[in-house]
């Protein structure tokens, strides 16, 4: 589980009311100019992966009473992301809420 594997979703916490947390693990540095590209393609490859998820057939047959406004994407980052990355999501989860979903990021340096 890693923000560069797409094929597979990190952590999916459903909730009793219909909500649900999409989580994604991220474990990569912001090093240089070249990385941090690199690291927010991933993010936005993983973020898509888990939005077309969400509107699949086979997410409904599996949470029926979830619609986009129950979901919730949390990015757990391991590095603190520098300060226009963090601009970047800001705006991203703006460009999501339209749809509903939400988009939150924290830092969990362990």
């Amino acid at each position: 589980m890693a923000v560069d594997d797409l094929g597979v979703i990190d952590i999916e916490v459903p909730y009793e009311n219909g909500d649900l947390r999409m989580v994604i693990i991220d474990g990569l540095a912001w090093t240089n100019d070249e990385v941090i590209t690199d690291h927010l393609n991933a993010l936005l490859r993983k973020i898509k992966f888990y939005l077309d998820i969400a509107e699949s057939d086979t997410f409904r047959q599996k949470y029926p009473n979830t619609t986009l406004e129950n979901i919730t994407i949390e990015i757990v980052l391991r590095y603190p992301p520098p300060l226009g990355v963090e601009d970047f999501l800001k705006q991203y989860a703006g460009t999501l809420a339209p749809d509903g979903i939400t988009l939150v990021y924290n830092v969990h340096a362990g």
